[in-house]
């Protein structure tokens, strides 16, 4: 990529005016950049609210802007963006889905409260429900547009199998470039706006929204006081649960992907145990796009392991039906179909690959470092202004560190898999087929992506009250297998190698920060990354 190709020579400065329901899209490249400020009215992004009067800069990145009530917004742009206004879209259909789950939300805290009056004044349950004037309500009306969504065929306040009353647990679907990010970004945000502290939790591990790099599988809690209009989830000031999946996509590896999904479930499950609040909001769970052959059934084990009860399918009806057909033996599951939004815009592979390298870019240097690294090699009237509207840089240090000072890791599948009926009768195999083995130093090893994790015998707290049972931990503790615990660990962060010397017996690493590093356990996978490669 040629620096001196920014797109920036002539900027222009419009105001456009945006009708009720309707959205203004805007497309813009990864060297190029636009600047919004809300003039008139009221809108959001994602559902998060613009504030008045207040410049937002945006570069290489597709979005919507929504307005309910109308509104009028002044634009700033270079040559390349793509800018329209369309009265069509999905905002009805998102806020009927949001007005489902705050219904459910709330029945799911007065069953709490109900449950918490009746251990201190038992036997007056149905008197205290009766006095409340509860049964028997209704869900919301629906907005023209709405999908059909059923309460759970359960009596109003039953409990669940395990005795605890719970909120809606989401799982979003379909495939490639859908529209699932979006989708599930608004409805935690509306959540969150409503005063709910909901989990967002993203299984894509090519492109994840949560601010950290490509191979990640992450679950974080969504507050209002940290929503960002520009950054989303990137900019919560709640940091993530971080699982390492190391690969871009879970064809590379189904058996390990299930591995992590199963580890990162485990401690959602243990958040909602022991925080109300959250329970009551539930979680919105974001998906990738693989939904041909064995991706069909790893997200039916998604929705087994997470005890999801609403799934909702974005404009593919293979996938609709085989989803519908799997969990009709369970009344408490519900699978709508909903309809791809007109703004979802389809994205080549390179673009896709640009994305990725933007997103680690981020990690190491803050927002819009990409396009700041590039405005750098610009000369421009208009240079310096730009400058100052961008976000405040990261420091990312380099680490240089010996070889006997770290130990690196990687994870193999076995091939190996015994039919259970070669074995003795009542007996099952003992081969794991996920293995964690020493990785040796090679020159190879530069520009790699490295997981970095706490020392075993740490008692570091998961972020956000996320606790980290050790239950799968132990049972895989054994000399056949002596590594297996980093699997079953949540990642401390991410370091990339830029050098590994020989001569001197060293290996240099760029890390987020100054200082030591956590532990030196690190964990290889396959995801690379080029500073100031933007191809």
């Amino acid at each position: 990529f040629d620096p001196k190709k920014l797109i920036m020579s002539s900027s222009s400065r419009e105001v456009r005016e945006v009708k009720a329901l309707s959205e203004l899209r805007i497309e813009i490249k990864f060297e190029s950049y636009v600047i919004i400020k809300l003039i008139r009215g009221e809108c959001e992004i994602n559902g998060v609210e613009l504030a008045p009067k207040r410049e937002y800069i945006f570069s290489g990145c597709k979005f919507s802007v929504l307005s309910w009530r109308g509104c009028s917004i002044e634009i700033d742009s270079g040559d390349s963006a793509i800018i329209y206004v369309a009265e069509k879209n999905s905002a009805c259909v998102a806020l009927n889905i949001h007005a489902y789950c705050e219904w459910r939300r709330e029945e799911a805290a007065i069953a709490q409260s109900l449950a918490a009056v009746g251990n201190l004044y038992p036997g007056n349950d149905d008197s205290l429900t009766q006095e409340i004037g509860i049964v028997g309500d209704s869900p919301p009306p629906l907005l023209p547009g709405a999908p059909t969504l059923q309460s759970p065929s359960i009596a109003r306040f039953a409990p669940q199998d395990d005795g605890i009353i719970r909120g809606p647990r989401i799982l979003v679907c379909g495939g490639e470039d859908s529209g699932k990010s979006t989708l599930c970004r608004t409805l935690a945000v509306y959540a969150a706006r409503a005063g709910r502290e909901p989990m967002y939790i993203d299984l894509d591990p090519n492109l994840n929204d949560s601010g950290v790099p490509t191979g990640v599988l992450t679950a974080l809690a969504v507050t209002k006081s940290a929503l960002s209009v520009e950054q989303g989830f990137a900019g919560l000031s709640n940091a993530p649960v971080c699982f390492w999946y190391g690969n871009a996509s879970p064809e590379s590896n189904p058996e390990l992907y299930k591995h992590v999904v199963r580890r990162l479930a485990l401690c959602v499950s243990d958040r909602l145990d022991l925080h109300p609040v959250a329970n009551t909001a539930g979680f919105i769970i974001n998906t990738c796009g693989w939904v041909d052959g064995i991706g069909v059934d790893i997200l039916k084990y998604i929705a087994s392991i997470f005890a999801v009860d609403i799934i909702l399918v974005l404009s593919h009806d293979r996938l609709y039906n085989e989803l519908s057909d799997a969990f009709k033996p369970n009344p408490k599951v519900t699978v709508v179909n909903l309809q791809r939004s007109g703004g979802a815009e389809s994205r080549s592979l390179q673009y896709r690959r640009r994305l990725r390298h933007k997103y680690i870019h981020e990690y190491f240097y803050g927002p819009l470092s990409h396009f700041r690294s590039l405005l750098v090699n610009k000369n421009s009237s208009d240079k310096s202004s730009l400058l100052e509207k961008l976000p405040a840089q990261l420091a990312p240090a380099g680490l240089e560190l010996r070889f006997r000072d770290i130990k690196l890791y990687r994870v193999i599948t076995s091939s190996a898999h015994l039919d259970d009926s070669m074995l003795p009768v009542g007996q099952g195999t003992l081969l794991d087929p996920l293995q964690v083995v020493v990785h040796n130093i090679t020159p190879d090893l530069v520009n790699t992506v490295l997981a970095v994790y706490h020392p075993r015998e740490s008692t570091e707290p998961a972020p956000n009250g996320f606790q980290l049972s050790s239950s799968v931990t132990e049972r895989h503790d054994s000399e056949n297998n002596p590594y297996h615990f980093l699997l079953d660990c949540c990642a401390a962060g991410f370091v990339v190698v830029t050098s590994v010397n020989f001569d001197k017996g060293t290996i240099t690493l760029l890390t987020p920060c100054s200082g030591d590093l956590p532990s030196p356990h690190l964990l290889l996978g396959g995801i690379e990354w080029v500073e100031g490669l933007l191809a």
